[in-house]
């Protein structure tokens, strides 16, 4: 019927709450949701930073950063999120995917690939030595 020590009318689900609470008596959940929060946070940052650099053509930049945004938001955020809003998430994961490939669409097709002329990554300046 129940757990030895549980209600036998509730048929065992008094010990959901302690797996719910976890080992050492704690609510998890707010944990998780503020981690979500803190997220959903940072990545509303990342994405008001490229929208900036967008509007003010600074392309690189602000692809560069709405990929690591979107990056951020499908890899943590909506993993910590599908915790509280299952059906929200895969919602939001289809139109940040479809954000995603807008990105990269838009870098390949229109932001050149190779840099502008006379300029060189710090690391390839390190390496060359003088002969």
């Amino acid at each position: 019927m129940g757990q030895p020590g549980g209600d036998p009318r509730t048929g065992g689900v008094a010990a959901l709450g302690v797996v719910a609470l976890g080992p050492d008596g704690r609510n998890h959940h707010d944990e998780r949701r503020q981690l979500a929060a803190a997220g959903e946070l940072a990545t509303g940052l990342l994405y008001a930073y490229a929208a900036w650099a967008l509007a003010h053509r600074r392309e690189r930049a602000g692809v560069r950063f709405g990929v690591l945004a979107t990056g951020l938001s499908l890899t943590v955020v909506n993993v910590l999120s599908s915790y509280f809003h299952q059906f929200h998430t895969v919602a939001a994961a289809l139109v940040e995917g479809l954000l995603l490939a807008l990105l990269l669409r838009y870098r390949t097709r229109f932001l050149p690939s190779t840099p502008q002329p006379g300029h060189q990554p710090p690391v390839v300046e390190a390496l060359q030595t003088p002969q």
